[in-house]
């Protein structure tokens, strides 16, 4: 194993990676964050909050990467058989990274579960190394660890050469946005979705609606395109795009019960998951007007840098947990029931909100405000009622902005029962826990196991 003096010597190559993963699988990432260790450092980007997946954003952020690595693993035990149908579902999102990756033209090393088979077929000029589930636990004393080694680093110490042999285009504009939009008679889109990118602090430029040298050449330049593919004529120059690995947002008009073009069917393949849906459709003005601002909000985020050994260990570690926020309700008689189940709950979310953590309340600003924020976006409750809760108006608000999430079907609800006191009318119909009958670690989990 590298220590931790050799990852940050002078000198020492860095190479930013696009890193195609697993976020349940922290063993199977940090073994092979290690091994490559060994060779180079390895910085990554990844997103921390829940956005739905913008095929948009994924091909910015590789196509601005040097590298492609991958790290396949298969869920649940190591020993375990898979049939292909399995496999297929379980890899769908490696094979969409792939894709991207190989469009992109970037250079690559992946790591895949030799379960998988041929199934991820990465080209000739990327390393596959495939590798057996059963050894990952050993770490350095693994069998394989010497050969996987050898071949890790010599794939970084040819990673220049291949750089150098693959032609590399002038960098785009960063914020400069093509826009190929139709006419309509109703809607003026085209100016729609400049106004949407100027929004944004971005830079709107209205393509023709044919390939010519002038479209060319601005294309060249743009970050990213906006492209209406209601019109055939654009959605067949979406498809070039496409080949070319110039990251688009697609945007449709729609009718009735849309079905994929035979333009779609070509271009994405038998690839399931991503582009077939990551479509903005609409009918009216507003309809594409907000559309296109959550789409683009989304683009607009920044991933997060991982930069040093230490932070990718804490990410991996970290990324393996559920991520829906949770909010954490007890009475301050009961605060040490709800240390434990705050110590459970964080085993196993990234985000527990518990009122007496000393990070969970900002200094500075009106507390209960904050309180109302982390109500209104938690995905989870947890409310540990007792007579101390049910004398107290502060819990019992929480209680009710709780509950509410619940019948609207915004957020689960965990209600545990920590003595016999009888709950109010509203809280009567829930089903309980009983701290009686399991530890707080058993409750939660049951509970974990019960969301999937």
């Amino acid at each position: 194993m590298s220590s931790s003096s050799d990852r940050n010597r002078p000198g020492r190559r860095v190479v930013n990676a696009f890193l195609s993963h697993s976020y349940g699988a922290p063993a199977v990432n940090l073994f092979f964050h290690e091994l490559t260790s060994t060779a180079v450092t390895i910085t990554f980007r990844v997103d921390r909050g829940k956005y739905s997946t913008s095929t948009t954003r994924l091909e910015r952020i590789i196509r601005d990467s040097d590298a492609f690595v991958g790290v396949w693993p298969l869920p649940g035990e190591p020993g375990a058989a898979w049939d292909r149908d399995a496999l297929a579902d379980e890899s769908r999102y490696f094979q969409l990274e792939l894709d991207m990756a190989i469009r992109a033209r970037k250079p690559g090393i992946v790591f895949s579960d030799r379960r998988y088979g041929n199934l991820l077929q990465p080209p000739a000029d990327m390393m596959e190394l495939r590798y057996d589930a059963q050894e990952v636990r050993l770490i350095t004393s693994a069998p394989s660890w010497p050969g996987l080694q050898a071949k890790v680093e010599g794939f970084w110490r040819g990673f220049d050469a291949q750089l150098a042999a693959r032609a590399v285009a002038a960098p785009p504009e960063e914020g400069r946005v093509g826009v190929l939009v139709g006419r309509y008679d109703d809607v003026d889109a085209a100016s729609v979705a400049a106004e949407t990118v100027l929004r944004l602090n971005c830079e709107p430029v209205l393509l023709p609606t044919h390939l010519n040298v002038p479209c060319l050449r601005e294309l060249r330049r743009c970050d990213w395109v906006i492209a209406d593919v209601t019109d055939p004529d654009i959605e067949a120059m979406t498809a070039f795009l496409h080949g070319q690995f110039v990251p688009v947002l697609r945007i449709r008009r729609v009718s009735g019960n849309a079905k994929p073009s035979a333009v779609e069917n070509v271009v994405f393949g038998d690839l399931t998951v991503g582009y077939r849906k990551d479509v903005t459709s609409w009918q009216t003005e507003v309809e594409l007007r907000d559309g296109l601002s959550e789409r683009l909000d989304v683009i607009a985020q920044q991933p997060e840098l991982i930069g040093d050994h230490a932070a990718a260990i804490a990410y991996f570690s970290s990324a393996a947990k559920r991520k829906e926020s949770v909010f954490l309700s007890y009475s301050g008689e009961d605060a040490n029931r709800g240390a434990e189940f705050a110590a459970e709950l964080r085993r196993r979310f990234q985000e527990v909100f518990d009122y007496r953590h000393p990070q969970s309340l900002r200094v500075g600003e009106h507390w209960q405000d904050q309180l109302s924020h982390k109500l209104a976006r938690s995905a989870v409750g947890v409310i540990l009622f007792s007579r101390h809760y049910r004398e107290s108006g502060y819990c019992m608000d929480e209680a009710r902005h709780l509950y509410d999430g619940f019948l609207t079907g915004r957020a689960k609800l965990l209600s545990v029962k920590l003595d016999d006191t009888p709950p109010p009318d509203l809280l009567s119909g829930l089903q309980y826990a009983r701290l009686s009958q399991g530890s707080s670690a058993k409750i939660i989990e049951r509970f974990t196991r019960d969301l999937g």
